[in-house]
C-alpha cells in the first residue's frame, strides 16, 4: 500500500510541474518560446498535435494529459528514421530557416539542398535534403522542421526515392493519411504516408510523417507510365501572400489587399513540373508534349470565355472529377485539396485524359455543409476549381457526382473503419472531424440540394482602382527582392513568343538567348536576338496574351533564356521550345486534312467499320471511335508512312483464314502501326502485320508498333515482322493470348507487357534485337515456344511479375532468362543453348522491390552461365544455386 501511494504522489507531482511550466510559459514567454516548450514536451511523450487551432487552453492541457497517459501505457512504437548531416550543413539549414522566419515565408529561390546520411532498418543511405513548405508553420519550432529528401544512387527508403518529412499537424493529421487511403481505393493515385520517429543529428524530433513524392518509383508502383506530374501553380502566389502577411501584419490597407488579389489572379497561369530536367535531359518528346498539352488546356480555362467544352471534354475524366467533388464536399474540405497549390495533374499517355491527385487535405470541422446558406459556399468552391468549373453545366458530370454521393454513402462504414484504424494509437480528438453522424448529415443535405450546386458563374473582372499609386510600386519592389518572374512566357517551334504580363508595370523584353542543343541537331545552334520589346502594363484581373514573332525557328525542347527589365530590375526567364501545335489558337483548329476517320466506300453499320476484301492503299490515319474495325479474309492494306489505325472503345477484328490471310504492311518502308484502347473482344486471326513504327496520334506517342491498352486480345496463327518500334507488340493493363504465331526481325523488343495478364503458347521468336518477351507487373504463362537469335534477354521477368514457363527452347540469346525485382519465375522443361553471356541471371535492379525468386525443374543449362545476386532465391533441378555480389549495371 505504501509503495502504491508513493508512486501516485510522484506521478501527481510530475503532472503539477508540467502544468506549472505550461502556465508560466503562457503568461511570461513569447509565443515561439511557448511553442518550443510544448513541442519538447510532446516529443518526450511521443505525441502528435491535434488541437493546433484550439483556443481553449484547458482543452489543450486535457489533450496533452490524455496523450501522456497513452504514452505511459503503450510507449512509442513508430519505426525510427535517423538523419545526420555535418555541422556546416546544419548551419546552412538554420540560416535558411532564420531567413524564412524573417520573411514569414520559405522562398524557394533562397532554398538549397545539403548532403546528409539517413539510417533506416539498419541500412545507411546517402541523401540530400532541404527545408520544405512555403508557410512558416513548417519551420516555426526549433525542431520538427519540414524537409524535402531525395535518396541518392538509385536507392529508396520504404520504397520512396523522394519524400518529404513534416510534423503531422502541418499535414493536418489524420486528414491527409485518411484521404490517401480512401481515394486510392477509387483509382486516384494519392501519395502514401508512414509515421516515423525522427532522430535528427542525434536529437529526438518525435513523430513525423513521411510522404512519398512524385518520383519514377511512385509512378511505377502505382502502375503509371513515367511521364510528368505537374501543378497548376508554381507556388509563388502562396509565398508572396505569406511574405506580405508577415511584412504588413494584416493591417487594414485596401491597396494591399487589392494588389494581393491582383497577384493571385495573374499568377494562376503559372505551372510547375516535377523533375522537368530529367525529361529534358532524356529528350523525351512524348513527356514534353504532355507538359505542353496541360499548359495549353490550363491556359484555355483561364483566358477563353468562349471555349468549346465539348472539344475539351475528351481530355477530362469526368467520373473522377465527380468523385473528387463529392468527396471534398461530404467531408467538408471547402475545396482545400483541389486548390491550385495543392492538387497535382497527370496525363494518361494512352488516353490523353487528365488524372487528378488531390493533396494536403484539410477537414474544416466548422464547415458543416448543412449550415451553408443557400449553398453559396459550395458553389463558390466549384466555380473556382480551375478545370472543374469548365463542366458545371455538363449532365455527365452531374450524374457522376450524384453517383459518387451514393458510393460514399454506401461505403461510409468502411471509411469509418479506416479512420478508426488510423486513430487507434492516438487520443480521442483524432477522430473528431470524422464522426459518422456529421458525415451522414452532410450527405443527406447534399442529396437534398441535388445538382443545384452546379451553377456556372462568370468571374467578374476587376481593375486596380488607382494603377499609378506609388504604393503598388513599393509592394512590387518587395516582390522583386526575390526571383519571381514578371512574365508568363511560352515559345514555339514556329518562332512565336507568347507572354502574359503578371504585373501592373511596363516590362521590357531585352534579349532572347537560344542555347545550342547537345548532341548537335541540324539548325539547333545557339542564337542571340536583341528584341527590346515593351510589354504594356496590365491593370485588369483578366489575362491578356501578347504575341511576338521572333522571326527565328528554334528546335523542339531547345533551351531559351528571356532577359527582362522592369523598374531597373533585370531578370531571366528560362524555358524550353514547345511544338507550335500547342499554341492555343492552333489547338482549337481541327485540321480536316490531318484527321481522317475511314474511306467513304467502306461499309459502315451500327457496330462495325468494314473495308472491302481487296487491296487498299491507306494514305491517312484511320481513327475509329465506338465502333469495331472488321477486316474480312483476303484483305490487304498498304499504309503510307504517316498513316496508322487508332481504335478507341471498339474491337479490332482481323478475321483471316488459313488460305486467305489478312495482310497489313507498309507501302514503302514503315507505317504508324495500331493502337487499340478499351476493347472488350479484339482478335487477330490468320493475319500478317509488317513494317510497324512507333504510334503517334496527337499527344499519344507510344513505344509499341501494335499496342493494346485496357483491352482483351486473342491472337492466333499470325505473323509479325520487321517492326522498328521499341516494342513490336505492347500490352498495358490488358488480357492477352498469343497462340501458334511467329515474331521475327524486330529492331528492339518483341512483346512488352505492363501490368497485364496473358498466355504465350507455341510462339516462335526469331532475330529479335532487344528482349523477346519483356514483362513488368505481369502474370503470364509461356508454353511450348522457341526463342532464337535474341539480342538481349529471351525473357525479362521484372517488376513483380509472376511467370510460369514450360517446354521452352532458348537458343543464341545474350541472356536466356533474367529474373529481377520481386518477380517469381516457376516452371520446367526449359533448355538453354549457345547463350552469349548467361543462361540464367537473377538480381535486384530497383531498390524499392524485394528479392526475386526462381524455381525451375528438368532444365538444361550451363552452370558456368548462371549469375545469381546475393540474397536472391534460385533453385534449379532441386539445387539451390550459389549467389554472388555484383552490380547489375555491369551487365548492360
Amino acid at each position: 500500500m505504501f509503495r502504491k501511494k508513493t508512486f501516485s504522489t510522484l506521478k501527481l507531482k510530475i503532472l503539477i510541474i508540467i502544468l506549472i511550466l505550461i502556465l508560466f510559459s503562457t503568461i511570461f514567454l513569447t509565443p515561439r518560446f511557448l511553442t518550443n516548450i510544448l513541442t519538447d514536451l510532446r516529443i518526450y511523450t511521443c505525441q502528435i498535435t491535434f488541437d493546433r487551432h484550439e483556443q481553449n487552453m484547458f482543452v489543450k492541457i486535457n489533450n496533452f494529459l490524455e496523450g501522456t497517459k497513452l504514452f505511459i501505457l503503450k510507449g512509442c512504437n513508430y519505426p525510427i528514421l535517423k538523419i545526420d548531416t555535418k555541422f556546416n550543413n546544419l548551419l546552412k539549414l538554420r540560416k535558411k530557416r532564420d531567413l524564412a522566419l524573417k520573411n514569414n515565408a520559405l522562398i524557394r529561390s533562397n532554398n538549397i539542398f545539403v548532403p546528409a546520411k539517413a539510417t533506416w532498418v539498419n541500412k545507411e543511405y546517402e541523401i540530400k535534403m532541404k527545408l520544405k513548405g512555403a508557410r512558416i508553420d513548417h519551420v516555426y519550432q526549433n525542431k520538427k522542421w519540414s524537409l524535402k529528401i531525395e535518396v541518392k544512387k538509385d536507392k529508396s527508403i520504404n520504397s520512396f526515392k523522394e519524400f518529404s518529412i513534416t510534423k503531422p499537424s502541418s499535414r493536418q493529421f489524420p486528414d491527409s493519411v485518411f484521404f490517401s487511403k480512401v481515394l486510392s481505393n477509387y483509382e486516384i493515385k494519392t501519395p502514401k504516408f508512414i509515421m516515423v520517429n525522427l532522430i535528427f543529428n542525434g536529437e529526438n524530433w518525435g513523430p513525423m510523417l513521411m510522404e512519398e513524392h512524385y518520383s519514377s518509383s511512385y509512378k511505377e508502383l502505382k502502375q503509371l507510365r513515367d511521364v510528368p506530374i505537374m501543378t497548376l501553380s508554381d507556388g509563388s502566389n502562396l509565398e508572396i501572400s505569406s511574405y506580405f502577411e508577415g511584412q504588413y501584419n494584416n493591417n487594414n490597407m485596401d491597396y494591399f489587399y487589392e494588389f494581393n488579389k491582383f497577384n493571385e489572379h495573374k499568377r494562376k497561369i503559372l505551372t510547375d513540373t516535377y523533375n522537368l530536367n530529367k525529361y529534358i535531359k532524356k529528350k523525351d518528346q512524348n513527356s514534353f508534349n504532355l507538359i505542353s498539352l496541360i499548359k495549353t488546356i490550363h491556359e484555355i480555362t483561364l483566358t477563353k470565355k468562349d471555349f468549346n467544352t465539348d472539344y475539351l471534354k475528351k481530355y477530362f475524366n469526368l467520373n473522377q472529377i465527380g468523385l473528387i467533388i463529392a468527396n471534398n464536399l461530404v467531408w467538408g474540405e471547402s475545396g482545400h485539396s483541389i486548390s491550385g497549390d495543392n492538387f497535382r495533374v497527370y496525363i494518361n499517355p494512352f488516353t490523353q485524359k487528365i488524372e487528378y491527385i488531390p493533396t494536403d487535405h484539410y477537414v474544416d470541422v466548422d464547415l458543416d455543409t448543412s449550415n451553408i446558406n443557400k449553398n453559396e459556399l459550395i458553389n463558390d468552391i466549384l466555380n473556382h476549381g480551375f478545370h472543374f468549373s469548365l463542366f458545371l453545366n455538363d449532365d455527365d458530370l452531374k450524374n457522376y457526382y450524384l453517383n459518387s454521393l451514393k458510393i460514399l454513402k454506401d461505403e461510409s462504414k468502411y471509411h469509418h473503419k479506416i479512420i478508426t484504424d488510423i486513430c487507434s494509437a492516438h487520443i480521442k480528438i483524432c477522430k473528431k472531424n470524422f464522426q459518422p453522424r456529421r458525415i451522414e448529415k452532410n450527405i443527406k443535405y447534399l442529396e437534398s440540394l441535388g445538382t443545384s450546386i452546379f451553377e456556372k458563374k462568370i468571374d467578374e473582372e476587376f481593375y486596380l482602382t488607382n494603377p499609378s499609386d506609388d504604393r503598388y510600386l513599393l509592394l512590387q519592389n518587395e516582390i522583386d527582392k526575390f526571383d519571381y518572374q514578371d512574365l508568363s512566357a511560352r515559345i514555339y517551334t514556329d518562332g512565336t513568343l507568347e507572354v502574359f504580363n503578371l504585373t501592373p508595370f511596363e516590362v521590357e523584353i531585352k534579349d532572347i538567348i537560344f542555347d545550342e542543343m547537345k548532341p548537335d541537331i541540324k539548325n539547333c545552334k545557339s542564337n542571340f536576338i536583341k528584341l527590346q520589346k515593351t510589354i504594356k502594363p496590365e491593370y485588369s484581373s483578366n489575362l491578356k496574351r501578347n504575341i511576338i514573332n521572333t522571326y527565328y525557328s528554334p528546335c523542339l525542347m531547345q533551351k531559351v533564356s528571356i532577359i527582362t527589365l522592369k523598374n531597373n530590375v533585370e531578370k531571366t526567364i528560362d524555358l524550353f521550345v514547345e511544338s507550335e501545335n500547342y499554341k492555343v489558337d492552333n489547338f482549337y483548329k481541327e485540321n480536316e486534312n490531318k484527321i481522317y476517320y475511314y474511306p467513304k466506300n467502306w461499309t459502315i453499320t451500327k457496330e462495325n467499320v468494314i473495308p472491302p476484301a481487296e487491296k487498299i492503299f491507306i494514305n491517312k490515319p484511320i481513327i475509329i471511335n465506338n465502333k469495331n474495325l472488321l477486316i474480312k479474309p483476303g484483305t490487304e492494306l498498304l499504309f503510307s508512312k504517316n498513316s496508322y489505325i487508332y481504335l478507341d472503345n471498339g474491337n479490332l477484328m482481323l478475321d483471316g483464314l488459313i488460305n486467305k490471310n489478312i495482310i497489313f504492311k507498309a507501302k514503302n518502308e514503315y507505317w504508324g502501326g495500331i493502337f487499340v484502347s478499351n476493347s472488350d473482344n479484339s482478335y487477330i486471326r490468320n493475319s500478317t502485320i509488317k513494317d510497324t513504327d512507333f504510334f503517334n496520334h496527337e499527344s499519344i506517342m507510344l513505344t509499341g508498333g501494335i499496342s493494346f491498352y485496357q483491352s482483351n486480345i486473342d491472337i492466333l496463327n499470325s505473323n509479325f515482322e520487321n517492326s522498328v518500334a521499341e516494342d513490336g507488340l505492347n500490352f498495358v493493363n490488358t488480357n492477352f493470348k498469343i497462340s501458334n504465331s511467329y515474331l521475327k526481325n524486330f529492331r528492339s523488343d518483341g512483346i512488352d507487357s505492363d501490368f497485364s495478364k496473358g498466355e504465350i503458347n507455341n510462339v516462335k521468336f526469331d532475330n529479335i534485337s532487344g528482349d523477346a518477351v519483356d514483362l513488368s507487373g505481369t502474370e503470364v504463362l509461356i508454353n511450348n515456344s522457341l526463342f532464337n537469335e535474341v539480342g538481349d534477354k529471351a525473357i525479362s521477368n521484372g517488376e513483380k511479375s509472376n511467370t510460369r514457363v514450360y517446354k521452352l527452347l532458348i537458343n543464341k540469346a545474350k541472356f536466356g532468362i533474367a529474373n529481377k525485382d520481386q518477380s517469381l519465375l516457376e516452371g520446367s522443361d526449359v533448355r538453354f543453348s549457345n547463350s552469349l553471356k548467361f543462361d540464367l541471371i537473377s538480381f535486384n535492379k530497383k531498390s524499392y522491390y524485394d528479392v526475386p525468386e526462381m524455381n525451375l525443374d528438368n532444365t538444361v543449362f550451363d552452370i558456368n552461365k548462371v549469375l545469381i545476386m546475393k540474397n536472391n532465391k534460385a533453385k534449379i533441378n532441386s539445387n539451390i544455386l550459389e549467389t554472388a555480389i555484383f552490380d547489375p549495371k555491369t551487365l548492360y
